[in-house]
């Protein structure tokens, strides 16, 4: 069987990703495994190893989930005038200007059925 190099800086990686010593430590995840499983050692052999000066003592970095998430809602937030712009709200049009650009957008000449169209003129549209 040939001999398995292991490098501390790699162990203290495990370490930081999260993994534990051994298979049942208190802070044991199977979903991300222990330094036992992942290099095919006995819990002897991982005692042995965290004898070395610079492995003594270190432990498993655990990511804790957050109990609560504290929000700042002293301060007031307006997305309206982040997004528009306050030329582009404002917008007057006449009625009859929209009226008559309807009726004349296809291009149409100024005669409408026959009739000259003029600002005083009267259209019944029903």
């Amino acid at each position: 069987m040939e001999t398995q190099q292991i490098s501390i800086k790699g162990l203290l990686e495990d370490l930081q990703n999260g993994y534990t010593r051994c298979v049942g430590d208190v802070n044991y995840d199977e979903t991300i495994g222990s330094i036992q499983t992942k290099y095919n050692l006995n819990k002897s052999q991982v005692k042995e190893m965290f004898d070395h000066p610079k492995l003594k003592g270190k432990k498993t970095i655990t990511a804790k989930a957050p109990v609560f998430l504290l929000v700042d809602d002293t301060e007031e937030v307006s997305y309206i005038e982040d997004t528009i712009q306050p030329e582009a709200v404002t917008v007057e049009v006449e009625v009859e200007e929209v009226i008559e650009e309807l009726l004349f957008s296809d291009g149409a000449d100024d005669d409408f059925m026959g009739e000259e169209v003029t600002e005083d003129a009267e259209y019944d549209f029903n």
